[in-house]
């Protein structure tokens, strides 16, 4: 798929109508599901979402302003427009009458909605929207819908504590470390627009709708109790705990000259892992210890790992690479942001497309999805749309007029 095609393609969920809610956690799920061809319809109260303040924030100096001296003025959040592009955009209060009425007749005319807990605040009973109809209702919220924890409030990190995926992630001896920021809310967003397709499809099947209740606590826990972890505690009371680099794997992470690696397949290859570093002229304490301490590996003995680090850190990554892979080890950088967005595989993947933003007058890059579809190429189309832009073009489809749109304003409902 190339850029073209991102920004181009119907997708492959072109005609399925969505409904986006979401304020906080989990807003990667509607965003994935606009770029694979759904028609999204972004709604927030009438003074905006709160994302759009939301940094990072695009700073850019006018030229009058540059030539003044003056400083730099805040422009748009790169936040809002990430998770935003290519949806229609519309402004309705709930907690009113007037606005509770128009959410309610959006409601019947969408297969799916996403809600940070929006809609029963407004008096909506989830389970009685789904219930006979089609539409799909994703819940997103921190510790669900039921049970005692329900009322708990909690962000990304609250949830990566109480997951546990925090108490697996970094090495030992040191404190549990965060996974990455709002990495809780991206992988429960993934789950939302799976449980969503999933339900969406069910139901042009049996014609029932159906609520999913995601909890980002509970996604947090997948990759703690993942690997047999949970079985391995039920049948013999053992509990994974943080290792230190190397440890219970056969790689490691290592520094070389410019930046960090990553090197694998320590136990079965350690001659080769010698032979490679003698090649590059940096083996020479690695053959005496190996002489010395025949029959362990890199994972078995600090020394040779010790020495290793001394070898690589001596040698540039790409160097390294090409030595070893070349002997059949696994050897690769740690890329960062940078690294990433000029990576010329990635980009023949049609990985990023450019998105224009009118009112900077620059064009943006952007990820296109991660999966690629060959008969229906996804697509990014639209920029994020301006506060209310769609509004009478999505109300004009419940009978809203321009006389009662500009009454609806002027009472602060949309």
């Amino acid at each position: 798929m190339t850029d073209r095609d991102a920004a181009d393609g119907t997708g492959p969920l072109s005609g399925v109508r969505v409904l986006d809610l979401i304020d906080g956690m989990g807003v990667y799920g509607p965003r994935l599901l606009t770029m694979l061809g759904a028609d999204v319809v972004k709604v927030e109260p009438p003074g905006g979402s709160s994302h759009r303040q939301r940094a990072p924030l695009y700073r850019a100096q006018s030229a009058a302003g540059a030539a003044a001296g003056s400083a730099a003025v805040e422009q748009p959040s790169l936040y809002f427009l990430h998770y935003n592009a290519g949806k229609r955009g519309v402004t309705l209060d709930g907690a009113t009458s007037r606005g509770r009425e128009l959410i309610a007749r959006l409601l019947d005319d969408v297969d799916v909605v996403f809600d940070n807990g929006h809609l029963a605040r407004w008096g909506f009973d989830l389970q009685q929207l789904a219930a006979g109809s089609r539409l799909v209702v994703v819940s997103v919220t921190p510790f669900g819908l039921e049970g005692e924890r329900s009322d708990w409030q909690g962000g990304d990190l609250v949830c990566q504590a109480m997951g546990g995926v925090m108490q697996i992630y970094g090495h030992r001896n040191e404190r549990p470390a965060r996974l990455g920021p709002e990495q809780g809310s991206e992988m429960s967003g993934l789950a939302a627009a799976l449980g969503a397709l999933i339900a969406v499809f069910g139901a042009g099947r049996n014609g029932e709708g159906e609520l999913l209740d995601i909890a980002v606590e509970r996604v947090c826990a997948l990759p703690t109790l993942q690997m047999g972890n949970a079985s391995l505690f039920h049948q013999f009371g053992f509990r994974r705990e943080r290792v230190g680099p190397g440890e219970d794997m056969p790689s490691g992470l290592y520094r070389a000259r410019d930046g960090w690696m990553t090197i694998g397949a320590f136990r079965v290859r350690a001659d080769a892992m010698v032979e490679a570093m003698q090649a590059l002229g940096a083996g020479d304490e690695l053959t005496e210890l190996r002489a010395r301490l025949s029959g362990l590996s890199f994972v078995d003995s600090d020394e040779l790992d010790d020495a290793l680090a001394r070898a690589v850190a001596t040698l540039p990554r790409l160097e390294l690479m090409d030595a070893i892979q070349d002997r059949g080890i696994h050897a690769l950088p740690v890329t960062d942001s940078e690294q990433l967005v000029d990576d010329p595989f990635l980009q023949q993947r049609g990985f990023f497309v450019d998105i224009e933003e009118p009112s900077l007058g620059v064009t943006f890059a952007d990820m296109a999805p991660p999966m690629r579809f060959g008969a229906s190429p996804a697509r990014i189309g639209r920029r994020p749309p301006l506060l209310g832009e769609h509004n009478a073009e999505v109300l004009a489809g419940l009978g809203v007029d321009g006389d009662e749109l500009a009454a609806l304003a002027q009472a602060g409902v949309v």
